[in-house]
């Protein structure tokens, strides 16, 4: 799974991380135009954050599968969820 984030518009999207079995690592590229980028490491195409669109390189005119996201604030989510648990070390 890849889970983006776009500062700007302060929107996320999930995918699934293959294309054609074959599963791609991601960093972030650039922005262009007021879109957020995304490299693969594997064959660096240029993919749209919150799209999945391939716009550039090997695998140009594919695109991610989306999956079930949703973006929330915290305390708002807990407010509704009181059973989530977090998982991982404290910040800060």
């Amino acid at each position: 799974m890849l889970v983006t984030f776009d500062p700007t518009s302060e929107s996320g999207a999930a995918f699934v991380r293959k294309i054609g079995g074959r599963a791609l690592n991601f960093e972030p590229a650039s922005v262009r135009d007021g879109v957020a980028l995304m490299r693969d490491r594997e064959t660096g195409t240029l993919w749209q954050v919150l799209t999945g669109q391939a716009v550039e390189g090997e695998l140009f005119g594919e695109r991610l599968e989306r999956l079930p996201s949703h973006y929330s604030f915290w305390f708002a989510w807990s407010d509704f969820h009181p059973q989530t648990e977090v998982y991982g070390t404290a910040a800060g």
